[in-house]
């Protein structure tokens, strides 16, 4: 006898997955015959071992879908709270200011992927496509990779603009997604090395005395931000913004304490996010490592 739980165990298996693929027939779409399956010879240990295998399995299953449901519940209650927050609705002192009102922007360069590298250089620069895709809300240069300019670039005298510094955002002016126009990064850490804003980003700086350290992340992820974004870029294939568009947006502000204290709560929300995230992903890598070493 075989159990149903332990077959399906080895088939979500890299070997059970190899082995229907080897016994697949076609092209681009691969079919499996009901005859070719009967074929497939597979290691099977006693019924009470398949049990107990199969047991352990639901439970590490069972695991998973805990972390999954807490991650949603997770990403609704913040994103909950972040409506009401930026309604301007909070207790406190609340004005409604401009983007220009409470940043300072400056030039970028242009520097491309082909005139940065990975391995070794004396000054950093952002690249638009690591705001898309590698950064998160808070950009800590010292944890992160972040591409070194080519020293044949920097004979060359480029111009490189001004320093990143820690409370600077960076956003990223172009995508072909509306989703993603404007994205932003706050940075909590430039790093030891010089770092630079590149291609296709927007570099601001807030005004003394307006915006607290780990608010803008938050501001410019806020649904009121994103909504303004939206409706502001411009393109076809590719959307595009500028600082002078952006400088328009207006948004809620609470006092600096209200922006601490807000900022205090939500970093706190995203620490848990980090940490259920990290738990999920070691129980997926688990549970792959399990099926491989069972069914090699």
């Amino acid at each position: 006898m075989i159990s149903g739980h332990f077959t399906k165990a080895y088939f979500n298996s890299t070997s059970g997955r190899n082995e229907l693929l080897r016994l697949s027939a076609g092209g681009v779409q691969k079919n499996l015959k009901g005859s070719s399956v009967k074929s497939l010879k597979f290691p099977l240990p006693t019924l009470p071992e398949q049990q107990k295998i199969a047991t352990f399995l639901t439970a590490v299953d069972g695991r998973l879908a805990g972390l999954r449901r807490q991650l949603e519940l997770l990403g609704a209650y913040k994103r909950g709270v972040m409506q009401r927050v930026f309604s301007g609705e909070s207790v406190g002192e609340w004005e409604r200011v401009t983007i220009d009102e409470v940043y300072g922007f400056f030039s970028t360069n242009s520097l491309s992927r082909a005139q940065l590298n990975y391995e070794a250089g004396d000054r950093k620069n952002i690249h638009y496509g690591d705001i898309h895709t590698k950064f998160s809300h808070h950009l800590n240069a010292s944890r992160t990779e972040i591409p070194f300019i080519n020293n044949e670039v920097i004979a060359k005298g480029a111009a490189y603009k001004q320093t990143v510094r820690v409370g600077d955002v960076l956003l990223a002016d172009a995508s072909e997604d509306v989703s993603d126009i404007g994205k932003a990064t706050e940075v909590v850490d430039a790093g030891t090395v010089p770092l630079y804003a590149g291609l296709h980003t927007i570099h601001g700086r807030p005004k003394p005395n307006k915006i607290a350290l780990g608010y803008s992340s938050l501001l410019l992820q806020s649904p009121q931000f994103r909504k303004q974004v939206s409706k502001i870029a411009q393109g076809a294939k590719v959307l595009g913004i500028s600082p002078t568009s952006i400088k328009r947006i207006k948004l809620p502000l609470p006092s600096l304490p209200e922006q601490r204290r807000i900022a205090t709560f939500l970093r706190a929300l995203d620490d848990r996010i980090a940490l259920v995230e990290r738990q999920l992903a070691g129980v997926e890598a688990f549970k792959r490592g399990l099926l491989q070493g069972m069914f090699v």
